[in-house]
């Protein structure tokens, strides 16, 4: 039979991810074969607030698709590969493909990472001169953590080279534990020359651990990861890793699958792929170990890059010649990586091409021909670098951009009155983010042990009946008019939930360029529906309360007592209401509207008192790169605990705290002079400073850190509260450049209306 539809099981869809994934679309969309994408989260993560999105799983209707794909070695982390059968129970009557990690009796798709290791070890080992290592494990009982720790091990003991067991930790395959595991061995002893990590994202912490000791990379400790993620080679210094094939393990994943669903024959229940070892600067290897790489490099091209590769060739064979036509083709190359920047293209391209180009060439050439090539190649080798670099930083700019929209929109539109304004939001926002095909659905409520029934709220399609519908099993995805949808292109579902609450779905197509994070989208969406959720029950609560306050009037005419205390009840739901309007939904201070109408207030207050008025506008430092390093979860955490350090300088009654947008807070300081406001700024950034939140991603300390820019003065007739806050706005802009957690006091700022 030809196979119509697959069903991929994901936990997240960060760079590991994205590169399997990449290489399973390729396959899939290639043969017309539609593709609809799960991703909840690990199989009993033990994050309990992430627990709810693993329900998705259980929600899989097998009769949509031909035949499931797996990221086995994500979502099953947790798990034992009996336990990780008996999930996938209900898709497995149809073929099962599992991917990076090897099940016995399961069709799979794996990495020889025995091999991977020992390729590192034999070259820290022999080629580097390394004896005394450090290993960042990965997670205990997890197969590809031991695999990979025996795989040292055994290198080990091959070159008679002992492994203390203190030298020993385990980072969970996470950059935190990691950063905890190396700090108490750095505590302890610093006999150590190489640090082996099983994957990057811990040697990315491991580095910043020694680096923050002292201790220099590679100078004297050599540190070594594990997956070549996209970060790695941007690393400072760059990674020295193993690259995992993650587009070929989808792409072979893909194509078994394919091969079972149409009754083919397969070689081979399991396939095993081949590693690469990636030397880079973190382990001492100089811009000439790139250029010797390029002779051992495959041969796996198909024909339009071999078609590149011959041309390639032909103008490295006329650019050894002579120095003139070596800088012409600099000057071509250069162009043409500026020409892939503006399209959008992948940066490595050109590299990849070229480097499969020069090993060909080098051949051919005489002693002199191959000084030659290497010397044009030396050259470009900081331009290629250039170029994937910025299209590296401008991919993180995009984000940075997504994340702000995110953070100053979401919270205005969960706080919209009732589900249609919010949903109206919620699509504003889709849009905003250039999605073309989009579908988010909300569950009904249901009785516990029944089926779980949605009803489709927003859609892209032209043909969807948005609300007219009635409800359908969840476990469809969307309603039968809408079917189709699902029998083409590729879709990703995410559920959308909390910790404490699953509000729906969101389905959508995201364009191969879209370099968005996708869990921060889902996300947003979910912290959207969670504050509109909490806003209805807390109505419904208040309008129960109502109700009873009347069916006891009438009942109880005269007993006041009762009807007294209904009454408070009522009212005190209707004060938590107002208060929830003027309140912050993450870290309970006042919001933005409250501290509008706070200086509002006292500025008219003020310019007929003829007293100073003092604000303070601070900034968290670096949040961006906070998030990006520690998680939005972390992140939340972080604000919040700044919100309530910050708290701590506001004692007077009139004194307002609110949190201003994203990461940004203000102080209003009634009747307060310059001196006041200066004191109360310099209490909040030691307050912050207090609090030794670790911050590894921050260039102005090791932990978390505020600037803050401040103002004092006596508001005129003509004086807004825009002048006000332009005038320490400024003052912040001033305190960022000059090098951030610090204050900066404006001048005295011009108060009339221009």
């Amino acid at each position: 039979m030809n196979c119509r539809s697959v069903a991929v099981i994901v936990d997240a869809y960060y760079p590991y991810h994205r590169g399997v994934i990449a290489g399973v679309l390729d396959v899939l969309e290639a043969r017309g074969v539609a593709t609809t994408l799960y991703v909840g989260k690990e199989l009993d993560t033990p994050d309990w607030g992430r627990g709810l999105a693993n329900q998705l799983y259980s929600q899989i209707d097998a009769n949509l698709h031909d035949g499931t794909l797996v990221l086995a070695s994500t979502v099953g982390k947790y798990v034992s590969d009996a336990e990780l059968l008996r999930r996938l129970a209900p898709v497995s009557a149809k073929p099962l493909v599992l991917m990076a990690r090897d099940v016995p009796g399961v069709p799979r798709v794996v990495v020889d990472d025995r091999a991977g290791m020992k390729q590192v070890m034999d070259h820290l080992i022999t080629a580097c001169g390394r004896r005394r290592f450090v290993l960042m494990s990965g997670l205990r009982g997890h197969p590809d953590s031991e695999t990979r720790e025996r795989a040292v091990r055994d290198a080990l003991a091959e070159h008679g080279i002992d492994l203390r067991e203190d030298h020993v930790a385990y980072g969970g395959f996470w950059s935190a534990d990691a950063r905890d595991g190396m700090q108490r061995i750095v505590d302890r002893s610093r006999d150590f020359d190489a640090v082996v990590c099983l994957n990057d994202p811990m040697a990315f912490a491991v580095i910043e651990v020694l680096q923050h000791a002292g201790i220099r990379v590679p100078e004297d400790v050599a540190v070594t990861g594990f997956d070549d993620t996209v970060d790695a080679q941007f690393n400072i210094p760059p990674l020295t890793t193993v690259r995992q094939p993650l587009e070929k393990i989808g792409r072979c994943a893909a194509e078994h699958l394919l091969d079972l669903v149409e009754g083919k024959a397969h070689t081979a229940e399991r396939v095993v792929l081949g590693t690469e070892l990636q030397v880079r600067r973190s382990c001492g290897a100089p811009v000439s170990q790139w250029l010797g790489g390029l002779m051992s490099r495959g041969d796996d091209e198909d024909g339009e890059e071999a078609q590149r590769v011959a041309s390639l060739e032909a103008e490295l064979l006329q650019a050894v010649r002579g120095p003139a036509q070596a800088a012409a083709l600099r000057h071509e190359w250069e162009t043409r990586l500026a020409d892939a920047l503006g399209r959008g293209d992948d940066q490595q391209a050109l590299r990849t091409d070229v480097e499969r180009a020069a090993e060909r060439v080098a051949r051919s050439l005489d002693e002199t021909g191959r000084g030659r090539l290497n010397g044009l190649l030396a050259q470009m080798y900081p331009v290629f670098s250039a170029f994937e670099h910025f299209a590296y930083r401008l991919g993180h700019f995009h984000q940075l951009r997504h994340d702000r929209f995110a953070s100053e929109n979401v919270a205005l539109i969960g706080s919209r009155e009732d589900l249609p304004s919010v949903l109206d939001g919620c699509a504003w926002y889709i849009k905003n983010l250039g999605l073309a095909r989009y579908f988010l659905a909300t569950y009904e409520p249901a009785a516990p042990g029944t089926r779980r029934l949605a009803r489709l709220r927003l859609a892209s399609s032209p043909a969807a009946h948005v609300d007219d519908d009635e409800p359908y099993l969840a476990s469809r995805l969307l309603p039968d008019s809408l079917a189709h949808e699902l029998a083409s292109g590729h879709l990703f579902v995410y559920p959308l939930c909390c910790a404490d609450g699953e509000y729906g779905l969101i389905l959508f197509e995201a364009p191969r360029d879209w370099d968005l994070d996708h869990e921060g989208f889902s996300g947003a969406l979910s912290a959207a529906l969670h504050q509109q959720h909490q806003r209805a029950a807390l109505e419904a609560h208040a309008s129960e309360l109502e109700a009873k306050v009347q069916r006891r009037t009438e009942q109880l005419e005269r007993e006041v007592d009762v009807r007294r205390r209904a009454e408070q009840a009522l009212d005190a739901a209707n004060q938590e209401l107002r208060r929830l309007a003027f309140v912050d939904g993450l870290t309970g201070i006042a919001n933005r509207a409250a501290f509008q109408q706070a200086i509002a207030t006292e500025v008219a207050q003020h310019q007929r008192s003829g007293l100073p008025l003092g604000l303070i506008l601070c900034d968290v430092d670096f949040f961006k790169r906070y998030n990006d390093h520690y998680g939005h979860v972390q992140g939340d955490e972080c604000l919040t605990r700044v919100a309530q350090a910050l708290q701590s300088a506001a004692r007077r009654p009139r004194d307002v705290i609110a949190r201003y947008g994203g990461e940004e807070f203000v102080l209003l300081l009634p009747e307060t002079d310059a001196a006041g406001v200066q004191t109360v700024a310099n209490t909040v950034r030691e307050a912050v400073a207090r609090l030794a939140i670790p911050h590894a991603g921050s260039e102005a300390a090791a932990h978390v850190t505020i600037s803050l820019g401040a103002v004092s003065a006596c508001p005129t007739a003509a004086t807004t509260s825009g002048l006000l806050i332009n005038a320490a706005d400024q003052a912040l802009y001033q305190a960022k450049a000059g090098g951030r957690n610090q204050v900066v006091m404006a001048t005295t700022p011009d108060l009339a209306q221009p």
